[in-house]
């Protein structure tokens, strides 16, 4: 058993907040099966898995943590409120990658960082990012400036990432960096396709971070 699953097997509150997180996000997978919970409800049960998980890394004594997945939430309910609030869910899930930037900064100030190949694939993921950024441009439409810096913060994300001396954040912000493009090419061209792609590219990877 690793340290986490130890402390896990005592703590009857944190097994209570994981189980909850865990339906929620069982519940939102229906979503994508036509099986959607009317409005507000799907509101609720889109963003309550993710605030779980930010009062179980309270309860843990991880407040920074705490934030960054409150922002992702927050970030969920704008895009799941009607109409949706692309610009505030750009803002929120910005923010909350810029904490998890902080995160991996200082992970790597007090762990150190992996050599050979993750220096290469950095640099291989940074130049992907500006070539599908250019790439992008002409979609972003009215949102240019914000959606921009949004999938800036995104690349330094997943290239802090790369370094990390473990490999669970890096797999999943890959994941992050690189979903947008894929997405943007089956979700259609201009601003509405993009806000379908783009944005929810911060959700997988930030849910496994």
């Amino acid at each position: 058993m690793t340290a986490l699953t130890q402390r896990l097997a005592g703590d009857r509150v944190a097994q209570i907040i994981l189980g909850l997180s865990a339906l929620f996000g069982l519940a939102y997978l229906f979503h994508d099966f036509g099986l959607a919970a009317p409005y507000p409800g799907n509101v609720v049960i889109k963003a309550a898995g993710i605030i779980l998980l930010a009062a179980f890394a309270l309860q843990q004594k991880h407040p920074v943590l705490a934030l960054g997945l409150f922002l992702g939430s927050l970030g969920d309910i704008f895009l799941a409120l009607e109409p949706t609030q692309l610009a505030a869910g750009i803002g929120a899930f910005g923010l909350g990658h810029l904490v998890y930037i902080y995160l991996f900064a200082r992970i790597r100030l007090t762990h150190g960082d992996r050599a050979g190949w993750s220096r290469i694939a950095a640099l291989a993921l940074a130049a992907y990012g500006v070539v599908i950024l250019s790439w992008l441009q002409p979609y972003f439409g009215e949102l240019q400036i914000p959606a921009s810096i949004y999938n800036g913060i995104i690349m330094v994300m997943a290239v802090l990432a790369l370094r990390l001396p473990w490999l669970e954040p890096c797999s999943s912000c890959c994941l992050t960096a690189c979903w947008p493009s894929a997405c943007s090419r089956s979700n259609g061209r201009g601003p509405a396709g993009w806000s379908g792609s783009a944005i929810i590219s911060a959700r997988p990877g930030s849910r496994l971070v």
